[in-house]
């Protein structure tokens, strides 16, 4: 399925490494270490998973070609209140408006959900009626629950007002659904939407390695992963 970007090569009955056949291409290995993960604690593990967010926001704005992403997941510098705010200045849309029970500024929140939103305009760049994309990544061990939690309570809806168009949820994670897990796979689309594994990851990352900044930000989520691992 991964041609070139799979480091595994089937001996006899046993897999074997054999590394990464593109050159300075270790995004499988990478996506591969942080699903591995023994330390799921502690400073290295917070800045793998904002780093594997980062990487999955750039991913699906390549893959759907969107104009912007905003990071809007615990590794965002600005609020969430910040991030709304200047979503709404590009698109005109998703307005910041806290459920009544909270009050205007909501300073305890951390993501309502999302770690991304993407967009992308329709045609022309008037504001209004583009396609959003909600994103969630998860990296733990318990990211089934985390699907049934965040994205299927539109937790979202408490704190802005959603867009004119339904958005398209997006769930990403650095584990492989095989084919052995089809029925995992229809379960987890029909709760959170669109769902990019560990193998729909590295074929995007793969062709997105001119880009220095995926590059650099692979290459620091393997080393922090690999420091999660020891």
């Amino acid at each position: 399925m991964l041609k070139d970007f799979y480091p595994f090569e089937l001996r006899q009955s046993s897999l074997h490494y054999s590394s990464s056949r593109l050159d300075g291409n270790n995004v499988y290995e990478s996506l591969l270490l942080v699903s591995l993960a023994e330390k799921r604690q502690g400073a290295d593990w917070k800045s793998l998973v904002d780093s594997f967010e980062l990487l999955s926001s750039w991913a699906i704005k390549e893959f759907f070609q969107c104009g912007n992403v905003w990071q809007t997941g615990a590794g965002s510098a600005c609020s969430l209140e910040d991030v709304i705010g200047r979503i709404h200045e590009v698109t005109g849309e998703l307005e910041w408006a806290p459920d009544k029970n909270f009050p205007s500024s909501v300073v305890s929140v951390k993501d309502a959900g999302l770690d991304f939103i993407s967009h992308r305009n329709l045609i022309d760049l008037r504001k209004g009626g583009g396609i959003f994309y909600f994103g969630q990544s998860a990296c733990g061990n318990d990211w089934p629950s985390k699907v049934k939690i965040d994205l299927r309570e539109n937790r979202y809806k408490r704190f802005f007002r959603e867009p004119y168009a339904n958005p398209v949820k997006v769930f990403t994670i650095p584990y492989l659904l095989a084919s052995s897990h089809e029925k995992m796979l229809e379960a987890t689309s029909d709760l959170c939407g669109l769902v990019f594994d560990r193998s729909r990851l590295t074929s995007l990352l793969c062709g997105m390695l001119d880009d220095s900044d995926v590059k650099e930000e692979i290459s620091r989520v393997y080393t922090l992963a690999e420091k999660c691992n020891q």
